[in-house]
């Protein structure tokens, strides 16, 4: 017999949600619609009584990925709202980008790491263990072993300027990582230069500080 546990539906996000705003006949285009509506109408179906396990984990783990949060509505991405369209979100100047280190708040320095060295790694994995993923339950965390994290960083363009850490000026501890990886897309025939942003992930209990905002 099948265990409840291998019968857990894959989790896509997307999809997941288009498929609880037609069960729930919610219809975001429509002029009443607010987000805090759909957030509550989620919750409100993830308590009912007789709701299957994964039916409530699902709408729990929606409202935690999709529930709106003062840094993304601020910051120029596009949102499963918006109406997408082809361009640069926001163009930047280089000679607009600082060639100076943008300044961060008291008790908080900048560092670079060093991929090489174990210490560092394993110090860096458990960080990303503590506080990088985590669904809605605290059921489930993601584990990073040396192999592995530098396996994702040590890429075909590996670039170390790109790999950054936020430190506590006085214990050293790590509060924030993020990494880059420049990378070349091809978008309707035309090689655009990117960089993919990975691993940005701020200490959970600084998370008001808008310490992602400054590692973009």
């Amino acid at each position: 017999m099948e265990s409840e546990q291998s019968l857990k539906p894959a989790f896509e996000p997307w999809l997941d949600l288009k498929n609880a705003l037609d069960e729930l006949n919610i219809d975001y285009k429509a002029a009443d619609f607010t987000e805090e509506k759909m957030f509550e109408q989620f919750k409100l179906k993830s308590e009912e009584p007789n709701l299957h396990f994964w039916q409530k984990y699902r709408f729990q783990d929606l409202i935690a990925i999709m529930n709106v949060h003062k840094f993304w509505e601020s910051e120029p991405i596009m949102l499963y709202r918006h109406k997408l369209k082809e361009g640069e979100i926001k163009q930047i100047k280089p000679t607009d980008v600082p060639e100076e280190q943008t300044p961060l708040p008291q008790g908080f320095e900048w560092a670079n790491f060093d991929v090489k060295n174990d210490e560092e790694v394993d110090e860096i994995c458990k960080f990303l263990e503590d506080h990088y993923v985590e669904d809605a339950l605290g059921n489930f965390k993601v584990s990073y072993s040396r192999e592995k994290f530098r396996w994702a960083v040590q890429t075909h363009y590996y670039t170390p300027e790109l790999h950054i850490l936020i430190r506590n000026s006085q214990n050293k501890k790590i509060m924030a990582i993020a990494t880059g990886d420049p990378k070349k897309f091809v978008i309707n025939g035309k090689v655009v230069k990117m960089v993919e942003g990975n691993f940005m992930c701020v200490h959970s209990k600084l998370r008001e500080k808008r310490l992602a905002m400054i590692l973009f």
